[in-house]
């Protein structure tokens, strides 16, 4: 009886080896395989047959048990130390119960009792080829989905809360690792691969249980004097909801024109402080915080005495100079909870939280006089004139600034170069 079953190309690239002592048998079987399988290898013990297996590594071994030199059994165990996949059918006699229950220890893939019925020979070999047809094609659409993976410029990092079952070349490049293998054999979590190499942009760590399903984040990852940022964002599959998938998007470049936008619309350009704007969005969120809470905030404005004739005589260049030369120094001067900005031309604003009127009286009377006595290289003493008011009950912003502005308007009105406080006592 022939061995019947059909192979297509690909299958027919299975190569069998075939291990057996009798030559008899040995003969006869080999003609039979090689009817089916074109890739046959043929030897008569087991120190032949591991050779064999070493230097080609066949899909199938078909094996006796009792040899001379090396048994059957011996043979097995050394080539699933070389590859735990290997498909190993024995061929045995009834009376080898105990060669049975080291074969099963092994795991031996099948069993075919001597003397060897062909039928059963071709059930077990038929099998075989079928798992060997699933592995195949499992590997192929594995290869086919890593190749996809090792594609995309975003890191991709697969797995489930116990154990990485891959990550995408870019990601393993950044790591440092060779191969695949290495990165996974190297970290036994994907916890333990994100919070390892990746911290938040402020180096706060980066907790990987704090990224929800669908969620994304921004972190930064350090390689020597490098900093990248990247979005992380993890999903779940659909399929089995065990499984995350964790990509990272390289935003280097976008965070850097995305801060530069910011420092745009909330810096002045001339003097390196904040505007107008962002300074009115800062007071805004203090007005509120005191409506809750009712902690002191005050408000400073003030402007460079006959600026004009400045700009008049000495220039617009030398003006703006003196613009930014004044914002150093009153940037130097101030408390780290102050705010200080530029209100518009020579005009500044100071917003100090958690201060009382009289401290803020205090605060601008020491920067009228570190003005005064400061020299802006212009042949003359610098001056300034300040108004002070302080928030009330039931206070909007407008009326905040209007009174800060009546305030400054005294000063000018009273011969400038001096404090003037406009205000009404809290409720």
């Amino acid at each position: 009886m022939e061995i019947d079953f059909e192979l297509n190309e690909t299958e027919s690239e299975i190569t069998l080896l075939y291990v057996e002592d009798d030559e008899m048998i040995r003969t006869h079987f080999s003609r039979l395989l090689s009817r089916r399988f074109p890739k046959i290898l043929v030897a008569a013990d087991g120190v032949e047959g591991l050779e064999l297996y070493r230097a080609y590594r066949p899909d199938i071994v078909i094996t006796d048990i009792r040899m001379p030199r090396m048994n059957g059994l011996e043979m097995a165990t050394q080539i699933r130390q070389l590859d735990r996949h290997a498909r190993i059918i024995l061929t045995t006699a009834h009376s080898e119960s105990d060669y049975l229950l080291q074969a099963i220890k092994i795991g031996v893939s099948q069993f075919v009792i001597k003397p060897i019925n062909t039928f059963k020979l071709a059930n077990a070999l038929a099998e075989a080829v079928q798992v060997i047809r699933l592995e195949r094609r499992m590997h192929k659409q594995n290869r086919l989905l890593q190749d996809i993976l090792d594609a995309q410029e975003s890191l991709i990092l697969v797995g489930t809360a116990e154990k990485i079952i891959g990550i995408n070349k870019p990601l393993m490049e950044l790591l440092g690792f060779v191969g695949h293998e290495e990165a996974i054999e190297h970290f036994q979590t994907p916890e333990e691969l994100m919070e390892g190499f990746f911290v938040y942009p402020s180096g706060k760590p980066f907790l990987l249980s704090e990224l929800l399903d669908g969620h994304h984040r921004i972190v930064r990852h350090i390689d020597g004097e490098r900093a990248r940022l990247y979005q992380v964002k993890m999903t779940y599959s659909q399929t089995d909801r065990r499984l995350m998938i964790i990509s990272m998007t390289d935003v280097t470049t976008l965070e850097q024109e995305r801060r530069k936008y910011e420092k745009q619309a909330t810096i002045d350009a001339l003097t390196g402080i904040y505007n107008r704007l962002k300074f009115n969005e800062i007071l805004t969120q203090e007005i509120s915080r005191f409506e809750r809470y009712g902690h002191p905030l005050a408000l400073i404005m003030f402007d460079i005495d006959h600026f004009k004739a400045i700009n008049d005589t000495l220039g617009h260049q030398q003006g703006d100079r003196i613009l930014v030369e004044l914002a150093t120094l009153i940037a130097k001067n101030l408390r780290e909870t102050d705010l200080f900005a530029r209100w518009g031309g020579e005009e500044f604003m100071i917003l100090a939280v958690e201060t009382s009127p009289e401290g803020a009286v205090t605060i601008a009377q020491k920067l009228r006089d570190l003005v005064r006595s400061h020299d802006f290289g212009i042949g003359h003493a610098l001056t300034c004139s300040f108004g002070v008011t302080a928030i009330a009950t039931n206070d909007t912003f407008d009326d905040l600034i209007r009174r800060a502005d009546d305030a400054l308007y005294l000063a000018k009105e009273r011969g400038r170069d001096r404090v003037e406080v406009v205000w009404r006592k809290l409720d």
